[in-house]
């Protein structure tokens, strides 16, 4: 009995063992995939580029890629609330940039799935619930900032009244009462099995105010360095200015939205770009498809040097013995 407990444990991380290799040959296809992507933009970029002030859309790159960065530092803070695994920030940038990498493969549990290949402490049940929980808090922080943003167009009073609206949604629904009672709503229309996973989410339910506010800090930031890029990207184009790149950035942000919602698309693409075509239908057509263009791939190369930066891991996590189920 003793030897097949020892030998069950010896075998539980034998997929891990037996995918690590492939998913690591995967993250180095997606960023070969990405710089496929770009390779193909980048005679639409190169002609529009006549039209734009190199200047200016260097710091949109700038930018761009310090909102990439903040945005794992927002992982980071969740990560370490709901799993406790001794992973430092610089394995965790390693599987986060990666898997970033990898969205823009078809369907973006890849990314997640590579998470969970590279590392022994933590289930792929695990990872998916940390996934979950950053994707609905990104979600909420698109909406309610492009919604702060396109607001401040209309008047002080709506700008004012979706600052409170979206702070008292923040702290007021993010409680573990909030989820106890979403579960408890779950539990009358389906079945125990969807109750028993989302069981995994409830660390990121039970979280201090202090975590909150921390998290809110770093959140607002990124998107603060992200919509000055796109003010920065309005100023280079001749016809529009610093405030129609703000507003832009909103609209797009809200197109991402909705594309980050297409699971199927690799990355949302397509969707993104016909929702944005509708949304900027009164700005200046040569400008909007110039963004298009310019926005995914200024996305995109900021994905690939965060991915290049720290995609060789210094260490080898299926070393680690496993703490968790």
């Amino acid at each position: 009995m003793e030897n097949k407990k020892t030998l069950g444990k010896d075998r539980k991380p034998e997929w891990r063992q037996h995918l690590k290799p492939w998913f690591t040959l995967l993250s180095f296809l997606s960023l070969f995939w990405v710089g496929w992507i770009l390779w193909e933009a980048w005679p639409q970029a190169l002609s529009a580029m006549n039209h734009f002030d190199a200047r200016w859309l260097a710091l949109t790159l700038l930018g761009t890629t310090v909102y990439s960065y903040l945005v794992f530092e927002v992982f980071y803070l969740l990560f370490r609330q709901g799993i406790r695994a001794a992973y430092s920030k610089k394995e965790l940038s390693h599987l986060f940039f990666v898997a970033q990498l990898m969205k823009h493969l078809p369907g973006r549990i890849w990314g997640i799935i590579y998470q969970a290949s590279q590392t022994a402490q933590t289930s792929i049940g695990q990872w998916l619930s940390v996934n979950i929980a950053f994707m609905l808090l990104m979600m909420f922080f698109s909406v309610w900032i492009a919604s702060v943003f396109l607001s401040y167009f209309l008047s002080t009073f709506w700008f004012i009244l979706v600052i409170v609206c979206g702070l008292a949604i923040y702290f007021c629904i993010w409680s573990n009462r909030t989820f106890k009672l979403f579960t408890r709503l779950l539990n009358r229309l389906t079945y125990k099995r969807a109750i028993q996973w989302l069981d995994t989410l409830e660390p990121y339910a039970v979280s201090s105010s202090s975590s909150k506010v921390k998290i809110l800090l770093v959140a607002t930031t990124s998107w603060t360095f992200y919509y000055l890029a796109w003010g920065a990207f309005g100023h280079a184009w001749p016809d529009l200015n610093f405030l129609s790149g703000l507003q832009l950035c909103a609209l797009y942000t809200l197109a991402w939205f909705i594309g980050y919602l297409a699971f199927v698309f690799p990355s949302g693409v397509g969707v993104r770009e016909l929702v944005f075509l509708y949304f900027a239908r009164d700005f200046p057509p040569e400008a909007i498809a110039a963004m298009i263009v310019f926005g995914r791939s200024i996305l995109l190369i900021a994905d690939v040097f965060l991915g290049v930066l720290f995609i060789t891991p210094k260490h080898i996590f299926l070393k680690n013995k496993i703490k968790g189920p």
